[in-house]
């Protein structure tokens, strides 16, 4: 396949990633990683057809298809709308250039020694004005799980005491790290940290990868709020689903946060501002009140 350089679709200036190979028809394109495009071809996956499809076994999501290509399976996660826009637009986007965003933020973290997924393929299939359906594909990460079947785990008494500590402190030293780095994760929910398991039951840290990357970002400065949200809205889910004291402990969110942020002052601050973006949300104000009540926190003004 050629490489198109300078290809516009909607206005968006369309480049190929860094080595990548891109190909346009119309106002669709179709990429993919360098050693992938024979491999694509042959299963039939590009402008032309979706290939031999299976079905990713992901409970609690929407199962993501798979291909079976000779360098390894890929998952291939087709963008959609969250909350009311779904049922309104569905599948359909009016920016095709956000998937080479996408591929381009996570090729950059990878490079900043980031753990994030190998992505391999991308599609902008045209569906008429200003519509587009798209697609990304990334290689599977065997052996992995993601944080929220995890977090199902030790509510059921599956999880050992000992893997439980770890798993918080890599957490945290993982989204720590990340937010140093300036990355802001506009979606970081449990669903969108991945696990390696096994790692829990060893001496080393365990590897918390980082996906689905849409619409995120790295930031020069502006981190501190940035931070906070992220945050806020990573509590959120979890005590919105596992109310206070079910799931976490007071020691469990301690344990998380030592690790996310050593300066004890910085971390106070930093979890007063998460309660007072919670309680500023309406019906979560009580997860606000959850987390202050675990920590310790004096209630200011």
């Amino acid at each position: 396949m050629p490489v198109i350089h300078g290809a516009t679709s909607n206005g968006r200036e369309i480049n190929s990633p860094p080595d990548w190979t891109l190909v346009r028809r119309g106002e669709s394109f179709f990429g993919c990683a360098p050693d992938w495009a024979a491999g694509f071809s042959d299963l039939g996956y590009g402008l032309e057809g979706d290939g031999p499809r299976g079905q990713y076994d992901s409970p609690g999501r929407r199962p993501p298809a798979t291909l079976d290509h000779e360098c390894g399976l890929v998952l291939v996660r087709r963008y959609v709308h969250g909350g009311l826009l779904r049922a309104i637009t569905g599948e359909r986007f009016k920016d095709p250039g956000r998937l080479l965003d996408e591929v381009g933020l996570t090729l950059e973290l990878a490079r900043r020694g980031v753990a994030v997924p190998e992505l391999v393929s991308l599609r902008a299939l045209h569906q008429g004005p200003r519509s587009w359906q798209l697609e990304v594909g990334m290689r599977l990460v065997k052996g992995t799980r993601d944080l929220r079947a995890m977090l199902a785990e030790r509510l059921r008494g599956e999880l050992e005491r000992s893997a439980w500590r770890k798993l918080l402190t890599s957490t945290g030293q993982a989204l720590g790290e990340a937010h140093r780095l300036g990355l802001d994760h506009v979606d970081l929910q449990p669903a969108n940290l991945l696990v390696e398991p096994l790692d829990l039951k060893g001496p080393e840290p365990t590897k918390i990868w980082i996906i689905d990357l849409d619409r995120c970002r790295l930031l020069d400065r502006g981190m501190d709020q940035v931070a906070k949200k992220n945050l806020a809205r990573l509590m959120r889910w979890i005590l919105g689903r596992y109310p206070a004291g079910s799931l976490l402990s007071a020691s469990d969110l301690a344990r998380f946060m030592v690790a996310y942020e050593s300066d004890s002052q910085r971390r106070k601050m930093l979890m007063r501002a998460v309660v007072q973006i919670l309680e500023r949300e309406g019906p979560w104000h009580r997860t606000g009140r959850a987390i202050e009540r675990f920590l310790g926190l004096t209630r200011e003004g």
